[in-house]
């Protein structure tokens, strides 16, 4: 993939987060438990929170590029399923999860291959981001899963 300009990068990086914003909506709608549907709808927010932070930057509000990268200790497993309405919680928890990894994966990759300066900065923003939706994620997998009672 080669996105060479900073609109580019823009229109990309939306593009992704109200996709990304819609899936989780429609997923919270048909989703039958409560925890599910609360967490569905706020991964939904946090995408669109995603969203207007780089409208802001295609405004010229450069503050995203501020924000510190978080710490984040990862331990799921590699394999995850596409998303569906019928996943378990844990399901689409790991699926929110690599799809948030692969975003990162994807802007790191980008930005070491940038060779503009501008642009590398921009595309390690929008890493961090994605870093810090990975780590949200991973803590709701630790809470709902890995600390969960498990029923007999």
């Amino acid at each position: 993939m080669k996105l060479r300009t900073i609109k580019e990068v823009l229109d990309f990086a939306i593009e992704a987060e109200v996709k990304a914003a819609q899936v989780y909506r429609a997923l919270a709608a048909s989703a039958a438990h409560q925890d599910l549907r609360t967490l569905l709808l706020a991964l939904a927010d946090v995408e669109e929170e995603h969203w207007m932070s780089l409208e802001e930057v295609r405004e010229g509000d450069l503050s995203l590029f501020a924000r510190e990268t978080p710490v984040v200790q990862l331990s799921v497993p590699g394999f995850v399923p596409e998303l569906s309405p019928e996943m378990t919680l844990a399901q689409l928890l790991l699926a929110a999860i690599d799809a948030e990894r692969l975003a990162h994966e994807l802007y790191s990759g980008l930005a070491r291959e940038s060779g503009d300066p501008g642009l590398a900065t921009l595309l390690d923003a929008l890493a961090r981001e994605e870093l810090n939706h990975w780590q949200r994620l991973q803590e709701a997998y630790d809470t709902f899963i890995r600390e969960a009672p498990q029923s007999e």
